[in-house]
């Protein structure tokens, strides 16, 4: 680990040689934060070059396959699945979703979906349901899922943990069938994105090409490269703290807003279609392999 050398000899070597410094090397970033810190700790130029994605791939949907899926996980066509689609470490700040889930399930918000047509056509019942389905690996060293658990039973959330059902793609294991992530996005209603700290964000790609609203914490990263493209979201600021138990939380007008325009998402079809549209013509103009390849011709 770079950031934690094991003696002063590393130490120093890192910090003179570090990375190095040869008209013949380029220097790649994937980030403008990262950019600006090499050029400040070592006076490097660098070429930013995103995560993308490829939006001209068929576009994820039901077929015989992964038709199931929602039936295997025990969750019925008029129930709401918000979808956390990243691995389950501390960084991703689930808890976040957890408290706009808590929020969507209070009484006002209950009884609007109740009274209005989602917009796929269904109707949320009396005995409807809103369960955060988590679809990553556990990648925690501490009690941190234990955490999460406690704080959703606190407001009566739904965790369905569905790692073992979920493979990078579809196969056989121990003969039951696993389904691909990608085909956990197809039957999500909203996606969750609540992490505070990220490299760039995979999965925020992934909720642009499966043209789903998706639920965000503005990282610093989202900040600084990807919200000045004009993205719409479900926003939950930008500010956080850690409470008694280690897990973050935003001011509660936040949440109630952030869960206010979850309900407008899911009941207003025309409102959902414009949003997710316009979004997946933005990742397309700016994160696709097309704009990759306009990059890397800066650097080959």
């Amino acid at each position: 680990n770079f950031s934690q050398p094991t003696c002063n000899f590393i130490r120093k070597a890192l910090e003179e040689y570090y990375p190095p410094k040869n008209d013949l090397i380029s220097h790649v970033v994937i980030n403008s934060i990262v950019q600006k810190e090499l050029k400040a700790k070592r006076n490097l130029d660098s070429i930013m070059i995103p995560n993308v994605f490829d939006f001209n791939e068929k576009l994820w949907d039901a077929d015989n396959y992964n038709k199931d899926f929602r039936e295997k996980l025990g969750i019925k066509d008029n129930d709401i699945l918000m979808l956390q689609a990243t691995r389950v470490t501390n960084r991703k700040a689930i808890e976040l979703a957890i408290d706009v889930v808590g929020e969507m399930k209070k009484g006002e918000n209950r009884k609007i979906l109740e009274e209005a047509k989602l917009y796929n056509g269904k109707g949320f019942k009396e005995a409807s349901r809103i369960v955060l389905v988590l679809a990553g690996m556990i990648e925690t060293t501490d009690d941190y899922v234990e955490r999460l658990k406690i704080r959703a039973k606190e407001s009566n959330i739904e965790l369905l943990f569905v790692n073992n059902l979920v493979e990078h793609s579809r196969c056989t294991k121990n003969n039951n069938k696993t389904y691909s992530l990608w085909d956990t996005y197809v039957f999500a209603d909203i996606i969750t994105y609540p992490s505070i700290q990220e490299g760039w964000g995979n999965q925020f790609l992934e909720g642009l090409f499966a043209k789903k609203p998706m639920l965000v914490f503005e990282y610093d990263v989202y900040k600084e490269d990807i919200k000045r493209k004009g993205f719409k979201i479900i926003s939950l600021g930008d500010r956080y703290k850690l409470d008694e138990y280690g897990l973050a939380k935003v001011e509660k007008k936040i949440i109630k807003r952030a869960a206010g325009e979850c309900i407008k998402l899911l009941i207003d079809k025309d409102y959902r279609e414009k949003m997710v549209e316009e979004n997946f013509q933005l990742g397309r103009e700016f994160f696709s392999h097309e704009s990759l390849e306009e990059k890397l011709k800066m650097i080959v």
